[in-house]
């Protein structure tokens, strides 16, 4: 299992190889700045903590820094890790055909910090009486054995299990969580989303969405831009910052910073992956709107900032 460095909240990773993070001296660098800085590349929903995390680091105002971030999302970032064409990557754990992809490129061990607590959650449309599911009626709705609101105490209406491409964060999380379960194809294709926000969108919409069962992760769906949709309790237990803190939600784990291992012992990567676990270094992730991995709430975070809509971040993806 990954070594998360907190044993307190159970995390939902696939087994990786991995080797402790080794304390670096500042004597060691030389001093960082933005045009210097690692290549840090990830998922959608971990763009606003690499900003903050940036600045943060080298003390300079927030709005710089984010002009700095490009993500290139979940999949082609590790891709781009394995490549060497990233230095290191925030991520969600990696789907085991990653891992595979990786062992043929000759890649098997990493470093996974732990940058912020987060849990995978389900959604639904804020007037859908069904407020609690446990966790295998939800594999069933997902495999396709469950088909209609009313077996699940809800209304006599078809289910509409939204899903994200496969080469995303959240689908990572959904392969892993129906375990034994097969995740069925859905019936439309406009069920299938290639970004969360519109996904986030067409729950919340009063016609359109009441029928509607989508999943993400806690820190994207919390953010008060997304109306009239609320979460599901899995096992009769919502997901809040409290149950997520206290490792009590059933589906907790970890958003990483991601390295490979063979990263020079006096990196400039390895020195912000140890900042990053710093007192300081959680303080950036709780500006970020993110869930510390201490346990702590200093309430540093003012949800004041607009959503993030740039776009072509990164290269192209490939063809293939």
């Amino acid at each position: 299992e990954t070594d998360t460095k907190n044993t307190d909240l159970p995390t939902t990773t696939t087994s990786v190889q991995t080797e402790p993070v080794t304390s670096t001296t500042e004597n060691e660098l030389e001093d960082l700045t933005l045009e210097n800085f690692p290549v840090i590349d990830g998922s959608t929903s971990t763009i606003s903590l690499d900003a903050y995390i940036r600045a943060a680091f080298l003390g300079i105002p927030y709005d710089e820094a984010e002009k700095s971030v490009v993500h290139t999302k979940t999949h082609q970032s590790f891709m781009n890790l394995i490549n060497g064409e990233a230095d290191a990557i925030f991520t969600v754990p990696v789907s085991e055909q990653q891992m595979m992809y990786a062992s043929q490129k000759g890649v098997t061990k990493f470093e996974m910090v732990p940058a912020a607590r987060e849990g995978f959650v389900f959604v639904v449309n804020a007037n859908n009486p069904v407020d609690s599911l446990t966790q295998e009626q939800i594999r069933k709705i997902y495999s396709g054995e469950i088909t209609n609101w009313k077996e699940v105490g809800g209304n006599d209406a078809e289910i509409h299990a939204f899903q994200r491409n496969k080469d995303s964060g959240s689908y990572n999380y959904m392969e892993e969580f129906m375990g034994e379960y097969e995740l069925c194809e859905t019936k439309e294709k406009s069920y299938y989303y290639s970004d969360m926000n519109g996904m986030m969108d067409s729950i919340g919409e009063y016609d359109n969405g009441l029928d509607s069962i989508g999943f993400s992760v806690y820190s994207f769906a919390s953010d008060k831009r997304f109306e009239n949709i609320k979460f599901i309790a899995v096992d009769s237990i919502a997901p809040t910052e409290e149950t997520l803190n206290y490792g009590t939600y059933p589906i907790s784990s970890y958003s990483y910073f991601m390295f490979r291992a063979d990263e020079p012992e006096d990196s400039y990567v390895r020195e912000l992956a140890e900042f990053i676990q710093s007192e300081e270094g959680q303080d950036a992730v709780e500006r970020a709107g993110m869930i510390r991995t201490d346990g702590k709430k200093k309430g540093l975070y003012v949800n004041n900032l607009k959503p993030y809509t740039q776009v072509g971040t990164g290269k192209k993806r490939p063809d293939e």
